[in-house]
C-alpha cells in the first residue's frame, strides 16, 4: 500500500479511480447491450418467437359464457385460466363478434375483478 504524505493529495487519487472505474463500467454496459440487441435480431431474423408463451384456450368459449351471464371469475374457473386473461379475450375486437361486443360481453366498471 501507498502511504500519502498528503491526506488531500490521496483523496484526489481515489476520486480519479472511482472516476476510470466508472467509465469502464459505463463502457461495459453498453456492450453487453448492445451484444444483447443483436442476439435479438438474430433470433428474429432465424423466425424464433421471442417473449412470453401466449396462454391457450377457447377464446370464444369465454365470451359464450359470458354473454350468458356467468361473472369472471367463474369463466376463469371453468376455463381453468386467470381472471385477466378472460377479461382481455373479452374485450379483444378481433375476435369477439360486433354483436356480443356491443351487448353482454362489454366489460362494466364494477364487475371488473379488484
Amino acid at each position: 500500500m501507498i502511504r500519502w504524505p498528503n491526506y488531500k493529495e490521496a483523496v484526489a487519487w481515489m476520486r480519479a479511480n472511482a472516476q476510470i472505474l466508472a467509465s469502464v463500467a459505463e463502457f461495459e454496459r453498453q456492450l453487453i447491450c448492445e451484444r444483447t440487441l443483436a442476439g435479438v435480431r438474430a433470433a428474429r431474423a432465424h423466425g424464433k418467437a421471442l417473449g412470453r408463451p401466449r396462454r391457450v384456450f377457447r377464446r370464444d368459449e369465454a365470451v359464450r359464457l359470458r354473454a350468458e351471464g356467468l361473472s369472471w371469475r367463474s369463466v376463469a374457473q371453468r376455463l381453468r385460466v386467470p381472471v385477466s386473461t378472460v377479461v382481455d379475450a373479452c374485450r379483444c375486437t378481433e375476435i369477439v363478434p360486433t354483436e356480443a361486443r356491443d351487448g353482454d360481453c362489454k366489460p362494466m366498471a364494477n364487475d371488473l375483478p379488484a
